[in-house]
């Protein structure tokens, strides 16, 4: 608190105890992730396009928030801590099911080769939490956007109708 700048009172005010002060944090991260998968595609969009834009903005809300993102891999992952529960698994699940969607849409416009939309899904995920996972354990060896984009490309052109 005192790295914030305000006093155990002001916490207490504002968000009533140190569980509220944790499920506001975590909430708005989640509100945050979910506004992506709500914001309407660019005019004309392909679904690659929008794969791609999808993938970009949860990455870069992931990266603004990093310091969180730490908490929350750490509840996530670690011993039950006694933490307020927070549905990770969905906000996870509403992105995945979004990726899925684009992907048949691109299957269904020609886009996208004929295979498991699942699993095409997954490869996208892998590159996706791959880029996250370093930002937040290995920073030295980050992908960053540019290289989160490379592997997205790569993904896309192994799924595509036709080779670029």
């Amino acid at each position: 608190m005192a790295a914030a700048g305000v006093t155990k009172p002001v916490v207490y005010y504002y968000f009533g105890s140190k569980e509220g002060l944790y499920l506001e944090l975590m909430g708005s991260v989640a509100q945050s992730f979910l506004c992506i998968l709500q914001e309407p595609p660019p005019a004309g969009a392909t679904a690659r396009q929008r794969i791609v834009r999808l993938g970009e903005l949860a990455f870069q809300v992931f990266c603004q928030n990093l310091q969180t993102m730490k908490v929350m891999h750490a509840i996530y992952y670690g011993p039950p801590q006694g933490a307020p529960f927070v549905d990770f698994d969905a906000l996870h699940q509403q992105f995945q099911d979004e990726l899925v969607r684009l992907v048949q849409e691109g299957m269904a416009n020609g886009e996208f080769r004929a295979g498991d939309p699942l699993v095409m899904t997954w490869a996208l995920l892998g590159a996706e939490h791959l880029a996250m996972q370093l930002e937040l354990c290995l920073p030295q060896e980050r992908m960053g956007l540019e290289g989160l984009r490379q592997a997205t490309d790569l993904i896309l052109d192994g799924i595509a109708a036709s080779k670029p």
